[in-house]
């Protein structure tokens, strides 16, 4: 997930969260118009030859630098209102992990729960890629 980030929606989330001015600056120029490649070392067994092989730059659309000191940290509090969107189950956050536990005295009631919460997760994706395409402004926020 750390690679599908949306940089609109994290800065956005940033200035909720009253990181902003030169702090929320700061992030952008962390976060947008970077670019990366991809380097992989191949050694065939036979001959015991090495070669390399590197991609072509590419600007990169999304995501936070893996590795990153703040990539876990901003992950979280790109998703950091999930929990209060889950009614049902018990949502808890960890890096990029996310568990949904859900109680239930019968199969039939867990599986009714698990249905909800499922429509929850689904209907809060959604709403933050809507209210991105369609509600708020983003454009100038990577530029």
């Amino acid at each position: 997930m750390y690679d599908v980030l949306d940089h609109k929606i994290l800065l956005f989330k940033l200035d909720a969260y009253r990181i902003r001015g030169l702090v929320n600056r700061w992030f952008k120029l962390y976060l947008c118009n970077r670019k990366q490649y991809v380097e992989t070392n191949y050694m065939e067994n036979i001959s015991w030859i090495s070669e390399k092989f590197t991609s072509t730059l590419k600007e990169t659309k999304g995501g936070v630098p893996q590795g990153s000191v703040f990539g876990p940290v901003l992950f979280l509090l790109h998703i950091n209102d999930l929990p209060i969107n889950i009614q049902g189950g018990r949502a808890t956050l960890f890096a990029d992990d996310t568990n949904i536990q859900i109680e239930a005295t019968n199969a039939n009631i867990l599986n009714q729960k698990i249905k909800e919460v499922m429509q929850q997760l689904s209907s809060w994706v959604y709403l933050t890629f809507w209210c991105r395409n369609n509600f708020f402004n983003f454009s100038t926020l990577c530029i």
